[in-house]
C-alpha cells in the first residue's frame, strides 16, 4: 500500500480512498489540487492497485490495518475527514467501526457507495 500526500504538513488531514480497481489519480486527480490549498490530502493506493509496486491485494481487514497504522504513525492518530468512493466507502465504514476506535480519531466521515 502506498499513500500519496499533497498539501502542507501542518494543514488538517483529509483521507481519500478510491474505488475498486480504480487508480487514485483517476478517482481524485481533479480534486486534489483544489483540496491541497487548505488541507493535507492523503490518497491511498491499495496493495495490488499501484503500478509502482509488485503487491497483491490482501484482505479488507489487512488493508484497513495498514491504513490505520499509517494514520497513527504519520498523522498523530488524527485526521479531519475520510472520503471513500465505492470500495473506498467500504474502507471508511471499516475504519469507523474498527477495533482501534477510529470513530474517536476522525472528526468527519463521508462515505459514498455505488
Amino acid at each position: 500500500m502506498k499513500v500519496y500526500e499533497f498539501g502542507a504538513d501542518t494543514a488538517p488531514v483529509i483521507l481519500l480512498l478510491p474505488g475498486t480497481c480504480c487508480h487514485w489519480k483517476s478517482n481524485f486527480g481533479q480534486v486534489i489540487p483544489l483540496l491541497q490549498r487548505d488541507f493535507r490530502v492523503l490518497c491511498v493506493s491499495y496493495d495490488g492497485f499501484d503500478e509502482t509496486e509488485s503487491t497483491e491485494f490482501p484482505t479488507m481487514l489487512a488493508e484497513t490495518e495498514k491504513i490505520e497504522a499509517y494514520i497513527r504513525k504519520n498523522c498523530g492518530g488524527h485526521i479531519r475527514a475520510a472520503y471513500g468512493c465505492s470500495l473506498g466507502g467500504s474502507f471508511v465504514g471499516l475504519l469507523a467501526c474498527y477495533p482501534y476506535k477510529w470513530a474517536q480519531l476522525v472528526k468527519s466521515i463521508i462515505e459514498q457507495g455505488v
